[in-house]
């Protein structure tokens, strides 16, 4: 078989070998003390908390109780936290096809910035979301 990379002729044992070592390389690097780990997530909300404008504040840290995969709380858990973009997602509508996108759009023309606006009698779903994609930088913890 050929190569996609690099054209060159190569058996799936030596691609399965080097894919080994690729792999062993770079749980090697994430597991190295001085790592830095940087996870990109889209997370629920707009980038204020507890009435406090998160957005333009640059890097900062939180330090706040978090579950486990098993539903562990693990506390004394520090995260670095960098908000990238907020939006608000449209409403969407409860019409058939064809009226859908109209619909939308005279939702999203309506719709201020609270998480439930209030359009009456159009056939609308009228709940919005608030995402942001942040960076995150665990410290301690996970």
């Amino acid at each position: 078989p050929l190569d996609l990379f690099s054209g060159a002729s190569a058996s799936a044992s030596a691609r399965a070998d080097e894919a080994c070592a690729v792999t062993r390389s770079l749980i090697a690097s994430m597991q190295n003390p001085d790592a830095t780990k940087t996870y990109l997530a889209l997370c629920d909300g707009d980038g204020t908390w507890n009435g406090k404008d998160f957005r333009g504040m640059g890097w900062f840290s939180l330090e706040i109780p978090v579950k486990d995969e098993w539903g562990k709380e693990m506390i004394n858990v520090k995260t670095d936290i960098k908000f990238v973009a907020s939006t608000i997602l449209p409403a969407t509508s409860t019409n058939n096809a064809s009226t859908n996108n109209v619909s939308a759009n005279k939702a999203h023309d309506k719709i201020d910035t609270t998480m439930n606006a209030n359009i009456e009698n159009e056939g609308i779903n009228t709940e919005v979301r608030k995402i942001s994609i942040i960076l995150a930088r665990p410290s301690t913890g996970k």
